[in-house]
């Protein structure tokens, strides 16, 4: 989805691998639909490209499996157990770890987790399961796991006029759920992170301009985008070997959103 932030931020790093390599790319925008990724599957096989980076819905894993026939595949930020290839992507369980540990050091106790849709998205699964397990192992914290669309506004309402005393904070894991919580809140008349910690996964360029700033786990898109490519370039060059997972990890970018409690 090319409207997304990250996603656009991983395609400069593949750009800039395949400049340096002596490769053009191709783009195909699936706009998250799964009749267009079909569709642009297809039509890659006959425009005679060497190899694929997909960053898949998933929904339709026999398609990828049809052209990995004929054409080397690298998987970016989405996992599919049916696909054995390489997989570069974020390291979710530590990025998790790193925005628990700080909210319990700045004194949060409440957590509300906001997520896209899991649909299936294996990124998404992983950051929910890792977060809820780091907080489980905490007898002082709780959270809650809400989705964007329909309902975020109640439930980011329910979440702060909740009773008790406790510090709060909002975790949104991704640049996507981050946005919809800040318009959720500036629609529902509440003081943008004034009463409530923040902390995001991604680092986009609004999130110094909101407040004092919205703490970041900053994903390396460039690296994860160059990443891809060379592994990609890897097999292109005949590398035989098993499928690889390479996962980066997040930076964690302190700005006002998180202050002690």
């Amino acid at each position: 989805d090319i409207l997304n932030p990250y996603s656009v931020a991983v395609m400069h790093g593949v750009e800039t691998a395949c400049r340096q390599h002596g490769y053009s790319l191709v783009v195909c925008n699936t706009n998250r639909d799964d009749e267009q990724e079909r569709h642009h599957l297809r039509a890659l096989q006959s425009y005679n490209v060497e190899g694929l980076i997909v960053n898949t819905l998933g929904h339709h894993p026999g398609e990828l499996l049809t052209v990995m026939r004929d054409l080397p595949i690298v998987l970016v930020d989405r996992q599919l157990p049916e696909i054995n290839a390489d997989l570069v992507g974020l390291d979710n369980a530590q990025a998790m770890q790193q925005g628990v540990e700080h909210l319990h050091a700045r004194g949060y106790r409440d957590i509300l987790a906001v997520t896209e849709p899991l649909d299936g998205t294996s990124s998404r699964a992983e950051r929910v399961q890792a977060l809820t397990a780091c907080v489980q192992s905490r007898a002082d914290m709780q959270c809650e796991v809400v989705q964007t669309g329909l309902g975020l506004s109640q439930a980011l309402i329910r979440f702060l006029g909740s009773n008790g005393t406790r510090p709060k904070a909002l975790f949104t894991l991704n640049g996507v759920a981050t946005l919809a919580v800040t318009t959720a809140l500036r629609e529902a008349g509440h003081a943008l992170f004034g009463n409530v910690g923040v902390i995001a996964l991604d680092d986009l360029d609004w999130y110094p301009l909101v407040g004092n700033g919205i703490t970041a786990l900053a994903q390396p898109t460039e690296r994860i985008g160059m990443a891809a490519f060379e592994h990609l370039l890897s097999r292109l060059h005949g590398e035989q070997g098993a499928a690889r997972r390479i996962d980066f990890k997040a930076s964690l970018i302190i700005r006002g959103s998180t202050p002690l409690r």
